[in-house]
C-alpha cells in the first residue's frame, strides 16, 4: 500500500492516486483522519492504517502533498469545532509520519507537513547562498515570488531522477537547492531569457499529470508500471 497525502482539491493527486489504484496507491485527505482506522505507538514507533476495510497495514511508501490541515479541509466537522480538530490532525499527521520507517516523500519538519515549508524568501536566502541568481521579488508582491514567466523552464527533481532541466548547469542547480531544502521531490522554476538562469519559482509539489514526473515518481515511491 502507497498512501498519497493530499487536499480533497489536489486533482493532480487524485488522479495520479486512480490511476495506479490497481498497484496499490491510495489517496487519504484530511477528511480520512477523522475515521476509527489510523494507529501510532511510540516507542516503539509504528504507524498503520486500514484503508477500504483492509486490514490494518503499514504503508510502503507515503507521498505527502500538504503543508498543514485547514478548517476547510474539514468541511464535514461542525464548524466551531474545525481550528481545534484541524490543529490535532496536523499534530498527529506529523508524528505518524515521523514514526514510519518507510520512505516518506517529502518528510514533515516541525513547521509543515511536506518539507521545511519555506517562504519565498528563505528560498531566495538558500539560492544566494550558493550562488544562484534569483528573479527578485516586486514590493508590489508584497514578498511572494515573482510571477512566473511566460517561457520558463520548469526543472523537476526526484531523487536521483531530473526531468525537464535543458542543460547540464540547470540540473545542477535544482539538485542543489534540493538538497539545501532537504526534498527529495521538488519543481523549480528557471528564467530562460538570460545567462546564467534565474530561479523563480519553487514547490514541493509538481504536477503528477505530467507523465514525465508521474513516471519519476513512481520510481521514487516504487510503483509498478504496467
Amino acid at each position: 500500500m502507497i498512501l498519497v497525502v493530499a487536499g480533497w482539491y489536489d486533482t493532480p493527486a487524485r488522479r495520479y492516486a486512480v490511476e495506479r489504484r490497481a498497484h496499490g496507491v491510495r489517496l487519504v485527505t484530511p477528511a480520512d483522519l477523522s475515521r476509527r482506522q489510523w494507529s501510532l505507538d511510540l516507542p516503539p514507533g509504528r504507524s498503520i492504517v486500514a484503508l477500504d476495510d483492509g486490514p490494518p497495514e503499514q504503508p510502503s511508501a507515503v507521498l505527502v502533498r500538504l503543508d498543514y490541515i485547514r478548517d476547510s479541509d474539514l468541511p464535514h466537522l461542525a464548524q466551531p469545532d474545525r481550528g481545534y480538530a484541524a490543529a490535532e490532525m496536523t499534530a498527529f499527521l506529523t508524528a505518524w509520519l515521523y514514526a514510519l520507517t518507510v520512505p516518506v516523500v517529502n518528510p514533515p519538519s516541525t513547521v509543515c507537513l511536506s518539507g521545511p515549508g519555506w517562504a519565498w524568501e528563505q528560498w531566495e536566502h538558500a539560492a544566494a547562498t550558493m550562488g544562484i541568481p534569483v528573479q527578485p521579488a516586486s514590493a508590489s508582491n508584497n514578498g511572494d515570488p515573482p510571477a512566473t514567466p511566460a517561457i520558463g523552464q520548469l526543472v523537476t527533481v526526484a531523487g536521483d531522477r531530473i526531468v525537464g532541466a535543458s542543460d547540464p548547469y540547470t540540473a545542477l542547480l535544482a539538485r542543489r537547492l534540493a538538497r539545501a531544502a532537504g526534498l527529495q521531490l521538488i519543481s523549480l522554476t528557471f528564467t530562460t531569457d538570460g545567462i546564467p538562469p534565474r530561479l523563480v519559482a519553487a514547490t514541493p509539489w509538481p504536477n503528477l499529470t505530467d507523465p514525465d514526473i508521474a513516471e519519476a515518481v513512481d520510481d521514487l515511491l516504487r510503483v509498478e508500471r504496467s
